[in-house]
């Protein structure tokens, strides 16, 4: 049996960053709150720091969070201005490292191989790599106190993991020690990072396993038997792998897809749209393969030479609707924060990491299981 090497990675990440963005918002309107909560249907879905330690806690109504809290400032919820606010910081990292991953705004992820190596090792990454962030920070808010924190590992949950346990610091965890550093976590930390359902962490609970090392000294047949190919997925967890390696199967042959426009185009609207058609043959394609994409890198470029490149990551993989949708949020950032001299004229899609699709149980009340 092929013993499993566990990538090494780096995460940038900041907790409740719609929040933090809505913060920002507010700074370069020249306001600035400390408490401030971001909500959705009526209840708290992230809040700031500050806001956390008066007491506002995620689900709760407005007004139990303002009654707890009276000079909590609420935001609407906002994506769009997420995307943005963010993108200064995905910039700021990409000086270093071209291409970096971003699975939704307030993450980003690099592998750590080339830019350790560039540097002088993982603990200078990571101080670099805090920097960079905290510099871009300043420019958003003037240095105020915002929560970013940076964590290096073996696999995305562990570097994830360091990275929230940084506190607005760094921290590195040894290569071979990732399974050491989760065992002793509960399993909720699958679903708060390795986007688990929590119906799964739920019952891992009423099973007696509330450690993720209960799961690593599972046996994976006993694991998958119970609960499927998530199974599987929740032994690679508890022992410090990713959910998804890089590569996880041979890809199928011509599986880059890439579209030359006539004519270039400036329209957001019209590539977005271009990007749709693209994306549906891309998924077609890789549907008769048997595979869905958990990683895709695109790619754009304008006849003036210009070009944007960003990985992005879905663990359930990615539809076409997903992927052209994706294709918008790299194009509104790429205006807003650099420009574009002139229009589009090379869209390329490029699934990076690849997956088997599983089929699906119906319940018998409906939903999937």
């Amino acid at each position: 049996m092929n013993k499993q090497i566990a990538t090494r990675v780096a995460v940038i990440a900041c907790a409740d960053w719609q929040a933090v963005a809505a913060q920002c918002e507010l700074y370069s309107r020249k306001q600035w709150f400390d408490a401030v909560a971001v909500l959705h249907a009526q209840r708290v879905v992230a809040r700031t720091a500050y806001a956390a330690k008066q007491g506002v806690q995620i689900g709760m109504r407005r007004r139990e969070a303002q009654a707890v809290c009276p000079e909590l400032h609420i935001a609407a919820n906002n994506k769009e201005r997420d995307r943005l606010m963010f993108e200064s910081i995905v910039r700021a990292v990409g000086e270093l490292v071209p291409l970096v991953e971003v699975s939704t705004p307030g993450v980003i992820l690099l592998a750590t191989r080339g830019p350790s190596r560039y540097v002088g090792g993982d603990d200078a990454l990571a101080q670099h790599l805090h920097d960079i962030t905290h510099n871009a920070l300043a420019l958003l808010a003037d240095g105020r106190p915002i929560v970013f924190g940076v964590g290096i590992a073996d696999g995305r949950l562990t570097a994830l993991v360091a990275a929230h346990a940084a506190d607005g610091r760094y921290l590195v965890i040894e290569p071979g020690e990732s399974a050491q550093c989760l065992a002793q976590l509960p399993v909720s930390v699958l679903a708060d990072f390795a986007e688990i359902d929590r119906d799964v962490v739920s019952l891992l609970h009423r099973l007696g396993l509330s450690c993720v090392g209960d799961l690593a000294t599972m046996k994976p047949s006993d694991l998958v038997g119970r609960f499927g190919p998530v199974g599987f997925e929740l032994h690679r967890l508890a022992r410090g792998f990713d959910r998804h390696p890089p590569i996880t199967i041979a890809p199928p042959p011509e599986r880059a897809s890439t579209h030359r426009f006539e004519l270039s185009v400036e329209d957001v609207n019209v590539v977005v749209a271009t990007a749709r058609t693209v994306a549906d043959e891309l998924v077609t394609h890789l549907n008769n393969q048997g595979v869905s994409c958990v990683r895709l890198h695109i790619c754009m470029q304008t006849d003036h030479g210009e070009q944007s490149d960003r990985l992005w990551y879905q663990p359930e993989g990615l539809t076409a609707a997903a992927m052209a949708e994706r294709v918008r949020w790299q194009m509104d950032a790429w205006i807003a924060t650099r420009g574009l001299t002139s229009g589009v004229v090379l869209l390329r899609y490029l699934p990076v990491g690849l997956r088997a699709r599983e089929g699906r149980q119906l319940g018998l009340w409906g939903g999937s299981r």
